[in-house]
């Protein structure tokens, strides 16, 4: 069985931003990323990205790329390199606040240039991420890794193609199962 690539939107986006730390920003048409150290800041602003479960295929992930597009440099140069990462807890798109804000687990899967404003800027490959939400998917955060900072567009924005979105390559799992020996490894 071939390969499949599928592009899927997300189902909840938002931000936190610690100077506004009790505010929810689920409606937004965009969100602000900026300065926070690279773990669990104290100081920014992160954005927070969810997909389904039932848009995740199952199968052998191949690639994966999460796309963004900057519609502003709000200081210095942009965010330029963003850090991706799992989220450890459920979160709502219109209650998420920067005060209650999930946590994240350390490993840093992947990387995001929004360093400049455009349509559709390409992560790194994020196809452990996505392999680990075939188990558990909690979405994803974004997070600056420098002073600077971006706005990029939500999936509430009127210009569809400028949406978040997430491209997976895969091996679906055959319909009929596996009989036997299995040449498939996950």
């Amino acid at each position: 069985m071939g390969e499949k690539t599928i592009t899927i939107s997300p189902t909840a986006d938002t931000y936190g931003t610690s100077a506004n730390a009790s505010t929810n920003y689920g409606s937004s048409t965009t969100a602000d990323i900026w300065y926070g150290p690279q773990f669990e800041e104290n100081v920014g602003s992160t954005t927070f990205i969810k997909f389904a479960d039932a848009d995740i295929p199952k199968g052998k992930i191949v690639s994966a790329y999460l796309y963004l597009s900057v519609t502003a440099i709000n200081v210095g140069s942009g965010a330029g390199n963003c850090y991706i990462r799992n989220l450890s807890a459920s979160w709502a798109e219109d209650t998420l606040t920067w005060n209650n804000r999930p946590s994240v687990y350390s490993t840093v899967y992947g990387r995001i240039d929004l360093g400049s404003t455009g349509a559709n800027k390409k992560s790194d490959d994020l196809k452990d991420l996505i392999t680990a939400w075939q188990s558990t998917n909690y979405g994803l955060r974004v997070n600056a890794g420098s002073i600077d900072a971006s706005t990029i567009r939500t999936r509430e924005n009127s210009t569809s193609t400028e949406r978040p979105k997430l491209e997976i390559t895969y091996i679906p799992v055959p319909s009929g199962g596996f009989s036997g020996f299995s040449p498939w490894i996950f």
